[in-house]
């Protein structure tokens, strides 16, 4: 019984280990793409009001930009 305990929070320990290391790879991915939206909207923001393809890829980077801060937001407080 007491093996079973232990090789239970062993594996609970791994999942754990594993479940961190994840969470900071998310973290990561989601503040890379967050300075690339940031990058991409600094350079199409002069021409958004006069070119219609723009003005949909500026609002769709904005929408993506808060989903992502909601990512980056969620990983930090699992990381501590």
């Amino acid at each position: 019984m007491r093996d079973q305990i232990r090789s239970r929070i062993a594996d609970l320990s791994a999942l754990a280990a594993k479940t961190q290391a994840t969470e900071r790879r998310i973290l990561e991915q989601a503040e890379r793409r967050l300075e690339q939206i940031a990058g991409r909207l600094e350079e199409i923001k002069p021409r958004v009001l006069l070119d219609e393809s723009l003005s949909d890829e500026y609002q769709r980077l904005i929408l993506e930009r808060g989903k992502l801060g909601l990512v980056v937001a969620q990983a930090r407080r699992v990381l501590g």
